[in-house]
Parts: structure tokens; C-alpha cells; sequence
């Protein structure tokens, strides 16, 4: 635990030098959406997305905000009953790109260094996210295939019933059988 709470703080400090690099004074920062994300889907590339943001100060509300545009390729796999998002390598040293537009002479010089650690909090980011297939307990997801198409993916793949779950449904179907006799 304590390291965990060790870390956590590293990553605050690490997060405070970044945003005062970028003329962002320490404390609360506010995200914003500067237009609808572009989300394609394409045989070539999979599953594209392009966000445009603005972070602004809720400190200093009258330093100018800092605009951030962030593109990546991703491929969607499966494991287990979740979907995954995985992105894809775009050069061999960075899978996404961000491009930050700092207002201050600091900011613009450290302009490489932030890439590799915002980078790096949004791999984090998506790779902590999955989303749940629904499916009813007992029932998995197995042998997927994914198809990529021009404005849509496909998704197959096979259902298996765990062992429990047959169990239950052959008691089931026996006491019914069972019962019809009996009648």
C-alpha cells in the first residue's frame, strides 16, 4: 500500500512539473473537447481516431488554455469475454502522436519530453480499459475473428458453455423429463 500511495504521489509531482512546463499553474486543470472527435473505421487501418483538446488552469482561468491534438491507429482484439483496445505502433518509438501547442518558451522546449509522458499515461489509460461482451454466466467467447470494413467492424467468433453450466442445464432438462413421466 505504501508504495502504491509512494507512487501515486511520484506520478502528481511528475504531472505538476508537466503542466508548469506547460504554463499551466499547479492544481486543477480542466479538459475540454474543441471539437467532435473523428473516429473512421477502414480495411487499411483499422480503427482511426483524432481528439482535439484544450486544458485550461481552474487556478490561473486567465492563462491561456493549451491546445492538444492526439491521433492513433487502434485494433480492437478480444481476450476472454472483453473486447480490447490495443494501439497500434505509428513509428517504432511512439504508438500514438500528440501534438501540444505550448504558449510558454519552457513548454515549447519541452515539447519531446511531455509527448513521451503523456504518451505514456494514455497508453496506460487504454490499456486498463476493456468492455465486457454480455453474455450470460457460463457462456465464454472463444476463436475470434475480427474483420475490418470501410465504416465497420465484424465481429465473430465461437460460444462455449463451461462445464458447470451444462451440468445445470442436463439436471434441468432431466427433472423435466422426469416429471413428464411421472404425469
Amino acid at each position: 500500500m505504501l508504495l502504491l500511495l509512494g507512487s501515486l504521489q511520484q506520478k502528481n509531482k511528475m504531472v505538476n512539473g508537466v503542466l508548469n512546463m506547460l504554463g499551466l499553474p499547479k492544481g486543477p486543470v480542466e479538459v475540454k473537447l474543441t471539437e467532435v472527435p473523428t473516429v473512421s473505421i477502414s480495411q487499411k487501418s483499422g480503427v482511426s481516431v483524432r481528439v482535439n483538446v484544450s486544458a485550461q488552469s481552474l487556478v490561473q482561468s486567465k492563462k491561456p488554455a493549451l491546445p492538444v491534438m492526439c491521433a492513433a491507429n487502434i485494433k480492437v482484439k478480444t481476450e476472454g469475454n472483453n473486447l480490447q483496445l490495443v494501439i497500434e505502433d505509428v513509428s517504432p518509438i511512439v504508438s500514438f502522436r500528440c501534438k501540444i501547442k505550448p504558449q510558454t518558451a519552457k513548454g515549447k522546449m519541452s515539447k519531446p519530453v511531455i509527448n513521451l509522458f503523456l504518451n505514456e499515461c494514455i497508453q496506460e489509460y487504454i490499456d486498463s480499459k476493456a468492455l465486457r461482451i454480455p453474455l450470460p454466466d457460463g457462456i465464454n467467447f472463444s476463436d475470434s475473428e475480427i474483420c475490418y470494413h470501410d465504416g465497420y467492424l465484424l465481429i465473430g467468433g465461437n460460444f462455449s458453455l463451461s462445464p458447470a453450466l451444462v451440468q445445470e442445464r442436463v439436471k434441468q432438462l432431466m427433472s423435466k423429463v422426469i416429471e413428464k413421466l411421472q404425469t
